[in-house]
């Protein structure tokens, strides 16, 4: 069953919300290949309220042009930046005469996404226990599936000094792992997780439950 077709997935819920958006940065970037680009290089980030995109375009002049697509609100429209400047306008025309309906999908990230369904299976039942789903964060590259997520409540404050959370935790889905830190729980050749929780002792139960459900998962795992 391919992961789109899965319920009460926190990565995948991220990407049917942003789908248009990414299958939007997708035609452009083909559209620039069509049009005398040597290569575009493609960076991906999702969250609940908003995201970005950036393509670095690498031009037959050894030039590269950044392009910047954004919108850190549902509210907003997407925007568009461009550097140099001077093709602002023909890009954001050639972006602009895109056409999308609610149909269009990013095939590159749902293809392989699709390939590695128990892994993602595995991360949606790690994050499943964070206290602020909507502070996950999905980063997308070629062959590249980075997930973050922080809690830092009052880290940076004077007046919590003793009493303030300081959680990271990290999962990197891709084609071939270069070799682990011994910190990292390891999923085969495709997946390591790497958690830290350095929270006041009185603010680490969702610490504890994130952790113990990390090592559940991977003694599970070490057995199939």
């Amino acid at each position: 069953m391919p992961i789109y077709a899965q319920k009460q997935s926190i990565l995948q819920g991220l990407l049917e919300k942003h789908q248009t958006n990414i299958w939007k940065a997708e035609q452009l970037s083909k559209q620039l290949l069509k049009q005398g680009a040597q290569s575009v290089d493609w960076k991906a980030e999702l969250w609940e309220l908003g995201y970005e995109v950036v393509l670095k375009v690498h031009t037959s002049k050894q030039e590269v042009m950044e392009i910047y697509l954004e919108s850190r609100l549902p509210s907003e429209a997407t925007r568009l930046y461009v550097n140099p400047q001077t093709k602002q306008a023909p890009i954001a025309q050639l972006y602009k005469a895109i056409s999308t309906d609610n149909t269009q999908r990013a095939n590159e990230w749902l293809h392989y996404l699709d390939s590695k369904p128990k892994l993602l299976e595995i991360a949606n039942k790690i994050f499943s226990h964070c206290d602020y789903k909507q502070t996950i964060k999905l980063s997308l590259q070629s062959q590249a599936i980075q997930v973050n997520y922080t809690n830092w409540k009052n880290a940076r404050s004077i007046r919590h000094k003793k009493n303030y959370h300081m959680l990271k935790l990290d999962i990197t889905i891709m084609a071939k792992l270069s070799n682990a830190s011994f910190q990292a729980f390891q999923f085969g050749e495709h997946m390591q997780v790497t958690f830290s929780d350095h929270s006041t002792q009185q603010n680490r139960r969702e610490g504890e439950r994130i952790l113990a459900k990390i090592k559940e998962l991977h003694q599970q795992f070490g057995r199939d």
